[in-house]
């Protein structure tokens, strides 16, 4: 018979949120992610088999910024 690998579920909270806004006449937008903000800890079981462990409490911060001609009114 085949080996069946189950994990008990694991609840993880993860928030995000943007703000869109001008930088040197360009639009930006900045993002700051959460993930796994409670700290969980185990393993997640894949469907190939595999255990991989619950990432850590991680923060992620990422700005974009519009490249190209400076944005005018008309074209916010």
């Amino acid at each position: 018979p085949p080996i069946t690998v189950s994990t008990p579920s694991v609840p993880t909270v993860s928030r995000g949120m943007r703000r869109s806004f001008p930088l040197a006449g360009r639009p930006a937008e900045l993002r700051v992610l959460g993930s796994n903000l409670i700290g969980a800890k185990g393993y997640l079981a894949m469907p190939s088999g595999i255990l991989n462990p619950i990432a850590p409490r991680t923060v992620r911060a990422l700005l974009t910024l519009a490249f190209g001609p400076p944005a005018t009114a008309s074209t916010r």
